[in-house]
């Protein structure tokens, strides 16, 4: 004998689908359902169960948006308030390539590559409390060829009991013309060994054309729209390696940037010399009025450089500074007194005389100084530690 069933969600029939199952949507959290059952056989005779229940907060990751004018897509969640670590993974195609995974809002990424099924894999946590119910991290689009769809096809979180519990992850976003097509007008795809390092800073010239470096072993050179110029392979003692400094420009418009040693460039993309100066150079360079060169070296010293990449002098920093452990990061910067400011990861700041390389003055401020300083019309100096 055959009963026929209904079900009542708060007094409301459920649907069935195509394989007779009862549909239960759109629920409210954290909210008390009252479900009733009601079996009826072929007399007409009726039975019927009654049970409550409580919707909870499922904790849930997604992909929120696509910000094409930075190239990346940024992941969030919500009802992550007892969440201390997640593991994501996305679907991943031909068309996109993803890389540079940056935690937000205290989130630290322990992990993040292709795995052996060729989805993109992240693996995160936080060290002080739990997950932020809002931005995650956000992750750099390197490649994108055609429109695609971006999915989570999985993801595990762990609680603050270290227990795995279920996760809701049913999100996807479309990347679309409109998105691609900025991407392809507006910014050149550059193959790089590491995109974690990113683009230098940029120097322009007066025609428009744009000049960076990413660690790749190329100095490059862009047109205002974007296109190509030229690329310059550095090359260190035979070998191909890599650039680290940004380049700058002179009066003539050829370009100075740094790596195992210094470099100069013409607007063309030839090579005029190079110089070695004792160290490495993360330092960006500065050029004074007649064209002379001064950079900072991993060696501890400031060196100043003619046009033609001749030694003029050697500051006298590892003076007053251990020789171990005191590199310099930060870029120098020319005064119209002809005084040349620096610091050092030594922990102290040098006023230095630009003729002679002699110390002028110089004073500790107790951290390592690795950005380059600025000097107002006033002649106010301002750097950061």
């Amino acid at each position: 004998m055959e009963n026929n069933i209904d079900v009542l969600l708060n007094n409301n029939k459920l649907e069935k689908d195509s394989d007779n199952n009862f549909i239960v949507k759109n629920l409210e959290r954290n909210t008390e359902y009252t479900l009733t059952v009601i079996a009826t056989d072929s007399r007409n005779l009726a039975s019927t169960k009654v049970a409550t229940f409580m919707s909870i907060d499922i904790p849930t990751i997604y992909l929120n948006f696509y910000d094409k004018y930075t190239n990346r897509l940024f992941i969030s969640g919500k009802y992550l308030d007892n969440i201390k670590a997640a593991s994501i993974k996305f679907e991943s195609n031909q068309y996109i390539e993803f890389s540079n995974v940056v935690g937000l809002n205290g989130v630290e990424i322990t992990y993040a590559d292709y795995n052996e099924n060729g989805e993109f894999e992240i693996d995160l946590g936080i060290l002080d409390g739990t997950l932020p119910s809002t931005n995650l991290l956000s992750i750099e689009v390197i490649r994108l060829d055609m429109p695609t769809n971006v999915s989570i096809i999985d993801a595990t979180v762990i609680n603050t009991e270290a227990q795995q519990i279920p996760i809701d992850t049913s999100s996807w976003l479309y990347i679309d013309d409109d998105t691609l097509d900025y991407i392809l007008n507006w910014k050149t795809k550059i193959n790089t060994y590491n995109t974690y390092y990113n683009f230098s800073n940029l120097a322009i010239d007066d025609n428009g054309n744009i000049y960076f470096t990413i660690r790749d072993k190329y100095l490059y050179s862009l047109s205002s729209d974007s296109t190509l110029n030229w690329k310059y392979l550095m090359e260190y003692n035979g070998s191909d390696t890599n650039a680290l400094s940004a380049p700058v420009i002179d009066s003539e418009g050829n370009i100075i940037f740094g790596g195992p040693n210094v470099y100069k460039i013409s607007q063309n993309g030839e090579k005029l010399w190079n110089k070695s100066i004792g160290g490495i150079v993360w330092s960006d360079a500065t050029i004074d009025g007649e064209g002379n060169i001064y950079v900072g070296s991993y060696d501890h010293h400031l060196y100043k450089l003619t046009n033609n990449g001749d030694v003029l002098w050697v500051d006298g920093i590892t003076l007053e500074a251990p020789l171990l452990d005191n590199p310099i990061f930060a870029g120098p910067v020319y005064s119209n007194d002809g005084t040349i400011y620096i610091g050092s990861t030594g922990k102290k700041f040098y006023a230095i005389d630009s003729i002679t390389g002699e110390i002028k003055w110089s004073f500790d401020v107790g951290d390592e100084i690795v950005s380059s300083a600025a000097i107002d019309e006033n002649g106010t100096i301002y750097f950061g530690c």
